[in-house]
């Protein structure tokens, strides 16, 4: 990730991409009504360790 980060600086490390979330109420409030699973899938996508599933039905 650190490798991407020098090419994509707006990509955020797990711990900043927490304490945003944590730094304000609605957002962490919808983020833990999230399943375990869409929470990891959420934070993978923003630090950059996973994309977007393009080829799936909800972005067609």
């Amino acid at each position: 990730m650190a490798d991407l980060k020098q090419y994509f600086s707006m990509i955020r490390e797990r711990k900043e991409v927490l304490a945003a979330i944590h730094g304000k109420k609605d957002l962490l409030e919808l983020f833990c009504s999230w399943t375990e699973e869409q929470q990891e899938e959420f934070l993978d996508f923003c630090t950059g360790a996973k994309g977007p599933r393009m080829l799936y039905d909800s972005f067609f």
